[in-house]
Order: C-alpha cells, then structure tokens, then sequence
C-alpha cells in the first residue's frame, strides 16, 4: 500500500500540471480554429460584397449605355421626320405648280 500512495502521490503532483498544460493547449488550438472559420466567413462576405459592387457597376454603366442609345435613337427618328417632312413639302410643291399650269391638249398631231 505504502508503493501505491508514492505512486499516487507522483502522480498527483507531475500528473495535474501535465493534464492542465494539455488541457491548455486543446483549449488554444480550439480557439485558433474559431478564429480560422471567422475569417473565413469575413473573407467569403468581403468576396461577395466585392462582387455586388461590381454587378452595381456594370448595371450603372448597361443604365448609360442604354440611355445613351436611346437619345441617340431618338435624334435619329427626328432626322428622318424632318428629311420626310421636307420630301413631303417639296413633292406637294411641284404637284400644285403642276395643277396651277393649265392642261395643253393637243389633238390630232
């Protein structure tokens, strides 16, 4: 019995600091890992604003390019009314100085 309480007593005294520093050490790399995964995640959400902000961007810049078109488009068609209105005018022109000269007719020639 007298070996068995040395044996205990060693134990006791090497065992406990020995179980605490592992305890320690599970308990830090635990830590680390958390820390890891925080990370992580922050760098994952960093990665998906980064890419909202881009597609913002490309919709801001398909908003001008389609606005752009669309003026353009439009300063077109209003060019086309003009040449049109001007067509118009200058054929309706030629038709009444045309019915104002009396018809000739010519008989028997």
């Amino acid at each position: 019995m007298g070996e068995l309480t040395g044996f205990l007593a060693v134990l006791l005294i090497f065992g406990t600091p020995l179980l605490c520093t592992i305890a320690y050490f599970i308990y830090k790399a635990n830590e680390r890992r958390q820390q890891l995964d925080i990370q992580a995640r922050q760098s994952q959400d960093y990665a998906a604003d980064a890419r909202f902000a881009a597609l913002q961007s490309e919709l801001a810049q398909l908003r001008d390019t389609s606005t752009q078109h669309a003026v353009s488009l439009q300063h077109a068609l209003e060019r086309m009314e003009q040449r049109m209105e001007h067509v118009e005018r200058r054929v309706f022109n030629t038709a009444d100085v045309q019915s104002e000269q009396p018809a000739k007719q010519i008989v028997g020639r």
